[in-house]
């Protein structure tokens, strides 16, 4: 099990930096590193310890293109626990993982964790994310009294609330299609260092997963540590790119102490438009979130045109506002365009960006339409 750290003998802290098993916190006054901090209590104030609720948590680098993705996902966050009072949602923590508190710490519960030291993450800021849930599961885990854990990512935004997926003994998943562990298998099975049955190496990320604290415990320096060695291994690191960490939890999950973690695949999970047009699945299932990882782009046929450039007709792409905020008010999808995934899309963005000031933050860009 991962332990708390006792921080009383030390004003600073620094993570141990290893590519074999396994990194350690380890207290030292020889490097400047700075002492995670939190803006205020990350958990909701109504509950009791350990109830069975999931709190959620969502990770940033601390980017104005994070910024402003996660503060519209903790403004539908909030509008959830308004409608929706008696949910399985707990409190909410942006895990911010710069290592300096910002702007946003009085109007997002934030828990501050150091980033890699510099040239760690070989310019792959994501691994970040392991390394910083690492930090948060030793120094801040123990103050949360949720029974679960919900990981998103901040260009998620609520639509219903999801149930309790998870049990002590079962996580909650997205299955990511474009996620093949069996045809990379040469690559991963040096990792799967405890001849598990290759099956278990699940097509998941850590985003969105559902999952008990305990069991969040055993995986995550696994986790971090995987990460950071495929990162350094050429080939995994060439095959994998952007999915690289991903590909690290689905296989710690699978090097858990006790055997592999048991996950449940939930295609309700999410959707990502414009791929996936309606919210209701082909089972009948209901989604619970958007997550628009995607450029929308449609024709005046209404006919989708992904990847073939930036359609005069209806063009929406987060990518557009990597160094601007997007402007309040973005016109909605003309009728031909029916997918009513990218109309909720435009119609819930819109909404928290009426209703959130300032926006932006003082001194920041923001793009005009």
């Amino acid at each position: 099990m991962i332990k708390a750290i006792d921080n009383a003998h030390c004003a600073t802290e620094r993570m141990e930096h290893r590519l074999e098993r396994k990194p350690r916190l380890e207290a030292s006054d020889a490097d400047s590193g700075r002492t995670a901090s939190s803006s205020k209590v990350t958990a909701d104030d109504t509950a009791t310890p350990y109830d069975e609720r999931y709190h959620v948590i969502a990770s940033v680098d601390g980017g104005l293109y994070t910024e402003w993705q996660v503060r519209i996902c903790y403004w539908h966050f909030q509008k959830m626990k308004r409608l929706h009072p008696n949910s399985s949602m707990g409190g909410f923590t942006r895990l911010l993982h710069s290592g300096e508190k910002d702007g946003l710490m009085d109007e997002i519960p934030t828990a501050v964790v150091d980033k890699l030291p510099d040239g760690l993450d070989q310019g792959f800021v994501v691994l970040n994310r392991p390394y910083g849930f690492l930090q948060w599961v030793r120094k801040h885990l123990p103050h949360i009294r949720e029974a679960y854990v919900l990981m998103i990512e901040p260009d998620y935004i609520f639509v219903r609330p999801p149930p309790l997926f998870a049990t002590p003994t079962q996580s909650s998943a997205y299955h990511f299609t474009y996620m093949l562990p069996e045809q990379n298998r040469d690559i991963i099975q040096p990792y799967n260092e405890k001849g598990v049955p290759f099956e278990t190496i699940l097509p998941i990320g850590n985003a969105p997963v559902m999952i008990h604290r305990s069991n969040l415990e055993l995986i995550v320096e696994d986790w971090y540590d995987i990460a950071l060695r495929m990162k350094n291994d050429e080939r995994a690191n060439k095959a994998f790119g952007w999915i690289l960490e991903m590909f690290a939890y689905a296989i710690a999950s699978s090097q858990a102490p006790k055997g592999p973690l048991e996950y449940k695949l939930h295609g309700e999970f999410i959707v990502q438009p414009p791929f996936d047009p309606t919210f209701t699945m082909s089972g009948g299932e209901v989604a619970y979130i958007i997550h628009y990882t995607y450029g929308n782009d449609y024709d005046a046929q209404g006919q989708m045109k992904y990847g073939q450039g930036v359609s005069p007709f209806f063009h929406w792409d987060k990518r557009d506002f990597t160094y601007v905020y997007p402007p309040k008010n973005f016109p909605l999808p003309p009728a031909e365009v029916r997918a009513e995934t990218v109309r909720t899309l435009i119609t819930a963005i819109n909404e928290a960006t009426a209703e959130l000031e300032p926006w932006p933050l003082p001194g920041e860009p923001i793009a005009h339409l």
